[in-house]
């Protein structure tokens, strides 16, 4: 920063640091990304980030997501939601694969990712395995379905605020009853597309 005084540094921050040291990680980083899973298993680590004054964005990093069975839309289609509950305003995933690079065994084309817990399972997009197409997992529709409903909840607010106070707070009242339904049933399917509804009526 230094040299170049507009660059904007973002950090992994899922710890928590006691001063001398949390004063430097301050200064040092303009945006804080903790995981979002240790945020709802700590507290005390959201409370860390905001005490920066700083944006704060989130990440999810499992790789177990790509096991067979695995509920997708749990893990990935409530994340914008739980984003804005916690004031933040960028969403992250692990999507790299670290295998990929340099085994042959792993190298494309026509490798499908296996899923399997290791770094594979943060594969989110892949070759056919006969053709020369893009194949689009289910994670990446739900991940993509989410990014979704982000843009409407920031709609809302867009046109609540050209209409005035008292729309900006109705648009507030039924963002907040959206997050608490969506998260408290997050294994009923149908709860983000019955919200998103809501919302563009509400737009409209």
């Amino acid at each position: 920063k230094s040299i170049v005084p507009t660059v904007r540094l973002n950090s992994n921050s899922s710890v928590i640091l006691s001063d001398p040291w949390a004063s430097r990680y301050y200064a040092a980083f303009d945006i804080f990304q903790p995981n979002l899973q240790y945020v709802e298993q700590n507290p005390a680590l959201l409370t860390f980030v905001q005490a920066s004054g700083k944006e704060l964005w989130a990440y999810k990093a499992a790789g177990y997501c790509g096991s067979v069975g695995f509920d997708v839309y749990r893990y990935y289609r409530s994340y914008a939601w739980r984003m804005v509950k916690y004031g933040m305003t960028g969403i992250g995933l692990w999507t790299y694969c670290a295998n990929q690079g340099g085994a042959a065994q792993y190298d494309w084309p026509g490798y499908n990712p296996s899923g399997n817990g290791t770094s594979l399972g943060h594969i989110l997009v892949w070759q056919h395995w006969a053709n020369n197409d893009i194949v689009h997992c289910r994670r990446y529709e739900m991940y993509r379905e989410t990014t979704d409903d982000y843009r409407y909840i920031l709609k809302l607010r867009d046109v609540a605020k050209q209409a005035g106070v008292s729309a900006e707070a109705n648009a507030e009242a039924l963002i907040e009853q959206a997050i608490t339904d969506i998260i408290n049933n997050n294994g009923d399917h149908t709860r983000c597309d019955f919200w998103r509804k809501q919302i563009a009526a509400e737009i409209l």
